[in-house]
C-alpha cells in the first residue's frame, strides 16, 4: 500500500511522534511518502528517503509566548504558497496512486485527501483538544476557542481521528480514539537513573534571560541548559547544544521546560517530575500543563522564580511517587488498532468505488 504521510513542521515533536508510526508502515510493507516543511525534512533525511518538501505554515513565537496577530498574518499570508503546497502534492499524488493519507497536524495533505477522495487518517495530539470535553480554566476561553477553530481549520474532515495524548478526556465526536503516547525504539533501551540534575528545556527564552538569572540563584542545584543552542558553563548552569538528548532526559532529577506534548510525554515514561512553563497565549500547552498538575506529576507556572523551585524540590518526592504508579499502555495497542483502520478504510473505498460503477 502506498502512504502519504503529512507531518507539521513547527518544531519537532510532530517529527518524533510520527517516526514510530512509519517505521511501523515499513516494517508491515507499505510505502512511506513524507510531506513536510524543510526544517523537519532536514531532521528526518537521514533515515527516511521519500520526502517531498512544502511550506508548512508555524506558530509565531515572541518572548515565551504566541504572537497571536503575527500568527494570524502569517497565516492568512501562507496562502499564497498553497497553489505551489498543492501542486506538489498532487503530482506526488499522480505518481505513486496513496491508497491513504495520514496527517500530522499537516493541512495540504488532510485537504487534498478530501478533494481526491482518498481515505484520511489524522494522528496527532491536537484531536484530543477539539473533539473532546476538554477542560480549561474560565481565563482560557478565548484560547480554547482559538484552539478549537484552528484544530478544525487544520485537520477537517479526516476519516478518522487517533489522538496519542497522556490524558484522556471525555469523547464527544464519533470517529475519535485515545490511545497513550509512545516512542521511538532508543527510549525503550534506556534504564533511567536520577542524577543530581535539572534537565531545563526552553526554545522561547526572553532576550532577558530571567529564567537563567534565577536558576543561578539555586546555588545548591544543578542544571543543564537546552534551546539557546550554546556549549558552556556558567556557574550551576552548563549549557548544551540541543541534540539528541534522550539519555540527558532519561537520568535527570527533574525536568523544566514548556508545556510542549512530546517533552512531557517523554518525562511521564521517564518518571521525571515536571515543572512546566506553557507558552502564553498557547492553549494546548496550557492544557497539557493543567492535566500534568492534576494527575499529580508536576506543576504548572506562568513563569521562574527561585522561591517557586525551592517549593517545587520540596514536593517531588510526591510527584515522584504518583508518576512511579503511572505506566503507558503498549503501543502495540495503537499499532493493532491503526493497523486494523486502514484496512476497513480500504474495504470502504472499494465498497464506494463498486457503488459508484
Amino acid at each position: 500500500m502506498n502512504i502519504i504521510y503529512g507531518i507539521c513542521s513547527d518544531g519537532l515533536g510532530h517529527a518524533t511522534r510520527a517516526m514510530p508510526i512509519i517505521d511501523h508502515l515499513l516494517k508491515k510493507g507499505h510505502n512511506v511518502y513524507i510531506v513536510t516543511g524543510k526544517e523537519t525534512k532536514a531532521f528526518l533525511n537521514k533515515k527516511y528517503k521519500h520526502i517531498s518538501v512544502i511550506n508548512s505554515l508555524s506558530i509565531a513565537y515572541g518572548a515565551n509566548e504566541v504572537k497571536q496577530l503575527k500568527t494570524v498574518i502569517d497565516f492568512l499570508a501562507s496562502f499564497k504558497n498553497n497553489p505551489k503546497n498543492h501542486r506538489i502534492i498532487k503530482d506526488l499524488i499522480k505518481k505513486i496512486k496513496p491508497d491513504l493519507i495520514i496527517s500530522d497536524f499537516e493541512t495540504t495533505t488532510i485537504t487534498l485527501a478530501k478533494i481526491y477522495e482518498i481515505p484520511c487518517i489524522a494522528i496527532d495530539n491536537h484531536a484530543a483538544i477539539f473533539r473532546t470535553d476538554v477542560e480549561f480554566k474560565l481565563k482560557d476561553l478565548t484560547n480554547l476557542f482559538i484552539a478549537k477553530m484552528v484544530g478544525k481549520l487544520r485537520c477537517f474532515r479526516a476519516d478518522w481521528y487517533l489522538a496519542l495524548c497522556f490524558y484522556k478526556p471525555k469523547i464527544r465526536k464519533a470517529r475519535t480514539e485515545i490511545f497513550d503516547p509512545f516512542f521511538r525504539e532508543e527510549f525503550y533501551k534506556i534504564k533511567p537513573t536520577d542524577k543530581n540534575y535539572f534537565l531545563v528545556y526552553n526554545r522561547f527564552q526572553d532576550k532577558n534571560n530571567k529564567i537563567i538569572n534565577e536558576l543561578k540563584k539555586i546555588k545548591n542545584e544543578t542544571f543543564h541548559v537546552y534551546g539557546l543552542n550554546q556549549e558552556k558553563k556558567e556557574g550551576n548552569i552548563i549549557f548544551k547544544k540541543t541534540g539528541n538528548n534522550i539519555k540527558e532526559l532519561a537520568n535527570c532529577k527533574a525536568v523544566i521546560s514548556n508545556g510542549g506534548h512530546s517533552l512531557l510525554s517523554e518525562a511521564i515514561y521517564f518518571k521525571k517530575p515536571i515543572y512546566s512553563l506553557p507558552v502564553k497565549n498557547q492553549f494546548e500547552q496550557h492544557t497539557n500543563a493543567y492535566y500534568l498538575q492534576k494527575m499529580g506529576f508536576g506543576e504548572s507556572h506562568k513563569t521562574i522564580t527561585c522561591t517557586e523551585i525551592n517549593n517545587f524540590l520540596k514536593n517531588i518526592k510526591t510527584y515522584k511517587k504518583n508518576l512511579e504508579k503511572h505506566n503507558f499502555k503498549d503501543k502495540k495497542i495503537f499499532f493493532n488498532r491503526l493497523d486494523k483502520l486502514i484496512v476497513d478504510l480500504k474495504k470502504r473505498k472499494e465498497k464506494k468505488r463498486i457503488l459508484k460503477k
